[in-house]
């Protein structure tokens, strides 16, 4: 026969695995926004770049003579490098996060818990050890020694 206690703890095990899963799916889903918002603004930043090149290659066509061209600012082609840096930038960003594995670890967190289980028990079993010798000092006897094993 299946004792509660037995029942017990498999039904603690099940709720924490739940637990565990519920907790990785949230991480991924936060995970999932952050690479959506970083490959939005990346694709911003590419828009804006092509209007940027297809605005410089109307400037540098060649037109009729006039009395006196002047470009529409002197910083524009340090501004064009600058955005094509970033652009690049954001590119591997995203490549980087989107390669990433989780570093979520189910195994290494249960084995933690079985330890703290285990440390858990033997704390248990000292301090009920202390509180029988601090009753044996009490009575001016001295503890006992421990049984060698």
């Amino acid at each position: 026969p299946v004792s509660l206690h037995s029942r017990l703890s498999k039904a603690q095990k099940k709720a924490r695995e739940f637990q565990l899963k519920e907790q990785a799916a949230e991480i991924n889903k936060h995970n999932r926004a952050l690479v959506e918002k970083i490959y939005w603004i990346a694709q911003k930043s590419h828009d804006k770049q092509q209007t940027v090149k297809e605005e410089s290659r109307e400037i540098l066509r060649p037109e009729p003579p006039k009395a006196v061209s002047h470009a529409k600012s002197l910083h524009e082609p340090f501004r064009r490098r600058q955005a094509n840096e970033i652009n690049s930038q954001n590119l591997a960003m995203v490549k980087r996060i989107v390669a990433a594995k989780s570093v979520f670890n189910v195994c290494g967190l249960e084995n933690d818990f079985k330890n703290h289980r285990r440390y858990s028990k033997n704390c248990s079993r000292n301090m009920a050890r202390i509180a029988a010798d601090q009753a044996l000092l009490s009575d001016g006897r001295l503890p006992a020694l421990p049984e060698s094993r």
